[in-house]
């Protein structure tokens, strides 16, 4: 399926926080901000900070080109 998708240009020297990758792992499963939140035990305004901070970072400006970050970076599915 990958090969079917259009290559996207990720950031290459991407330094993701402990933090981070869980949700992004999360968010790789189609969890809304309010479920990481709940699973993370988090706020959901702080899932909202670290997601804006995974769109920085990886260069992408939307869940779904996060989603396809984490399955072609080893991100995919929940911690």
């Amino acid at each position: 399926i990958m090969k079917l998708l259009p290559e996207i240009a990720f950031k290459r020297e991407t330094h993701l926080t402990k933090r981070e990758e869980e949700v992004l792992r999360y968010l790789s499963t189609g969890r809304s901000n309010k479920e990481i939140a709940q699973r993370l035990s988090l706020s959901e305004q702080s899932v909202k900070v670290h997601v804006s901070n995974l769109f920085r970072k990886t260069g992408t400006s939307n869940r779904s080109s996060l989603a396809l970050f984490a399955a072609t970076h080893g991100f995919a599915g929940g911690p």
